[in-house]
């Protein structure tokens, strides 16, 4: 198939064309094909009135597509970090099954729902001997008591979940013993330079 040329002024400089070759010429030689798929387009129309509507519609069928991908792009939920604690029972038994449990591969696929469900984004647990420590991050206006509910509430098997691990885990002292981790407070936080708190 045979490509057109067309010519544009452009000014007195050196450039190329859309093939990479240089040009010395104040007219800008493109021979690419699309120029020539277009007038093929042009060719077949039953008039320039078609194919200008046509080529209006895709203009505005792509307008609304970009619109619309726009729409689904928010900015990031501010979040916050809490710091929780509590104690397994001293027994090394518990620490091998509460450590092979939360291994990558011992989680039940329920609670990565839970999270989710929760808007609970990280999650890290760590232990030394039977203190644990987990760092959570939710929502910054998360009520934690809706977060619990649509945590709880994801799956039936979330509760179950929660209470093997409860009878593995001892309330801290002076700590109602119904309760098992414990949010801790902020008393130092050093970021990039600048204390916090």
């Amino acid at each position: 198939m045979m490509h057109r040329k067309a010519f544009y002024p452009i000014g007195q400089k050196s450039i190329v064309n859309c093939h990479g070759h240089p040009l010395q010429s104040r007219e800008f030689e493109v021979n690419c094909k699309a120029i020539s798929q277009t007038d093929m387009i042009q060719q077949r129309s039953v008039g320039a009135g078609t194919f200008y509507f046509a080529q209006g519609l895709a203009l505005a069928v792509m307008a609304m597509m970009i619109a619309s991908c726009g729409d689904s792009v928010r900015p990031p939920l501010p979040m916050r970090t809490l710091m929780m604690t509590t104690e397994l029972i001293p027994d090394s038994n518990v620490y091998r099954y509460y450590d092979s449990m939360h291994a990558k591969d011992g989680v039940w696929p329920a609670l990565e729902k839970a999270n989710r469900a929760a808007g609970i984004e990280e999650v890290h647990i760590w232990r030394y001997g039977n203190r644990l420590a987990m760092l959570v991050r939710v929502p910054a206006e998360a009520d934690p008591a809706v977060t619990d509910s649509l945590y709880v509430s994801a799956d039936p098997s979330v509760a179950e979940w929660g209470r093997i691990m409860s009878n593995l885990q001892r309330a801290l002292p002076g700590v109602d013993s119904s309760r098992k981790w414990v949010e801790m407070e902020t008393i130092h936080h050093y970021l990039d330079g600048r204390y916090l708190k």
